[in-house]
């Protein structure tokens, strides 16, 4: 018998959800509602709808209040990770929705509205009312039980593919790209007027965008972590635990450097699913972590 990945004893993926529906949140709840979804904006859109643009709930109501209250309820549920084979519908939904409504949006945002859509058929075989816990009595050896779990498993795989490729993108992109290939890039990035670094940011580390060379390898750096990022996809377990921390870290800098925390929750929801094992929990996956950095320390020394 083949043992696919059993969702069911994990909260790995409750924890991928509850980043993706934060991200969200985040936007909602400290952003102006008129300056996010300006009455005008969305009339604009009403007057375009077509094809799947019909299920944005946003364009139901002629009080944005509605859908506004509606997507964040939903929201908190999912961060709760109450009853997961339907609120990963729901989850979607809204993070359609709101992409798709929302005057400025950025790329996590988009990232987040299509792994939302991809976690529905992962969730589908998730009948636990909160997927925080682990369901220790889940029958794997019933028929309907093993086709749950396959539909898992391929659901599951075609997500890491989705993100590999994401990582693949952006690393290999970035070469063909003049303000790349010659390590400028990150330069004028972290000197922009508008997703620039705070003042802070730059009077404590500035210098190392000022020299030569210094900034040639904060550059190729970050090209060479995203497509290790893509490679791990290949990689055993053992091998995905030491990338985690960095990749987290990598973006948790986006944050300190260009202010965008919505992007480092989608991005981390991303990374979580991807190299995290989602048989064990995740404290069990952190244990993992912090001992296979122990050993290397040691192995070093």
């Amino acid at each position: 018998m083949i043992n696919f990945p059993n969702i069911h004893n994990s909260n790995v993926v409750t924890l991928s959800r509850a980043l993706l529906a934060l991200s969200f949140l985040l936007t909602l709840v400290f952003t102006p509602l008129y300056d996010l979804f300006p009455t005008q904006h969305l009339i604009l859109i009403k007057q375009n709808v077509e094809y799947s643009l019909h299920l944005n709930f946003f364009l139901w109501f002629d009080n944005i209040k509605i859908p506004y209250i509606i997507s964040i309820v939903v929201l908190l549920l999912s961060i709760f990770g109450l009853f997961p084979r339907y609120m990963s519908i729901l989850q979607f939904w809204v993070s359609f929705s709101v992409y798709h409504s929302a005057l400025v949006t950025e790329g996590g945002d988009q990232i987040n509205s299509i792994l939302s859509l991809l976690f529905i058929p992962l969730c589908l075989s998730d009948n636990r009312k909160n997927g925080w816990y682990s369901k220790k009595n889940y029958n794997q050896n019933s028929q309907k039980s093993n086709l749950f779990l396959y539909n898992s498993f391929v659901a599951l795989l075609f997500i890491k593919i989705q993100i590999s490729l994401l990582y693949f993108n952006a690393g290999v992109a970035k070469i063909y790209a003049p303000e790349w290939s010659n390590g400028s890039a990150v330069y004028y990035w972290f000197y922009d007027p508008t997703f620039g670094a705070p003042h802070w940011f730059d009077f404590l580390f500035g210098f190392f965008f000022k020299n030569d060379i210094t900034v040639t390898i904060i550059n190729w750096s970050v090209i060479f972590l995203e497509i290790i990022i893509f490679i791990s996809f290949f990689l055993k377990q053992k091998f995905k635990y030491l990338i985690f921390p960095i990749a987290i870290l990598f973006h948790f800098l986006i944050i300190l450097v260009h202010g965008l925390p919505s992007f480092f929750l989608s991005m981390s929801g991303c990374l979580v699913i991807y190299l995290l094992n989602v048989e064990i929990s995740i404290k069990e996956n952190l244990k993992i972590i912090k001992q296979t950095f122990n050993i290397y320390s040691y192995v070093n020394k």
